[in-house]
C-alpha cells in the first residue's frame, strides 16, 4: 500500500505541475498589467505559480505510515462531491446572485458539510471571506466583480 500511495502521489504532483505550467503559459500571453491596473493574466499567473510551488513542497514532504489513507470512504466521497457541486452551483448562480452572495453561500456550504463547523461560525467566516474578497478586488485592485441581475440585490451593490 505504501509504494502504491507514493506512486499515486508522484503522478498527482506531476499532473498538477503540468497543469500549473499550462495555466502560467496561457496567463503570460494575457496582459499582466495595464494602464487601468492589474490585467487579466495577473491572477491566473500568480495562482498557477503558487500551485506549482506548493505542489513541489507537498511532493517532497515525507509521509508517515499513519498518514497513508486506506481507501475511499463514504464521508470522503461526500466531501469531494460537496466541493464539486458547490463550484458548479456557484458558476450557475453567479449571474443571478452576484459574486459576493455566491461566494458566501459556497463557503458556508463547504464549511458545514466538509468541516462539520458550527452554523454561526461558518456563517460568520463565510460573510467575512466574501467581504474580504469584495474589498480586495474592488477597493484594493480596482476590479469590478459580477453583480446580481436581480434589481433588489443590484441596488445594494451585490
Amino acid at each position: 500500500m505504501r509504494l502504491r500511495f507514493h506512486w499515486l502521489k508522484s503522478i498527482s504532483a506531476a499532473a498538477l505541475v503540468a497543469f500549473s505550467i499550462a495555466v502560467a503559459y496561457s496567463a503570460s500571453h494575457m496582459s499582466i498589467y495595464s494602464d487601468f491596473g492589474p490585467g487579466a493574466g495577473l491572477f491566473p499567473l500568480v495562482l498557477s505559480l503558487l500551485l506549482a510551488v506548493l505542489t513541489l513542497i507537498w511532493l517532497f514532504t515525507p509521509v508517515r505510515d499513519s498518514e497513508i489513507p486506506e481507501g475511499l470512504s463514504r464521508d470522503g466521497i461526500a466531501r469531494v462531491a460537496t466541493i464539486l457541486l458547490s463550484v458548479v452551483f456557484s458558476i450557475w448562480l453567479m449571474p443571478y446572485l452576484g459574486f459576493t452572495l455566491t461566494s458566501c453561500l459556497a463557503i458556508f456550504v463547504i464549511m458545514i458539510v466538509t468541516g462539520k463547523h458550527h452554523i454561526g461560525f461558518a456563517a460568520g467566516l463565510a460573510a467575512a471571506s466574501s467581504l474580504g474578497f469584495l474589498l480586495l478586488f474592488q477597493k484594493g485592485l480596482n476590479l469590478a466583480l459580477p453583480v446580481s441581475q436581480l434589481p433588489l440585490l443590484s441596488s445594494l451593490g451585490l
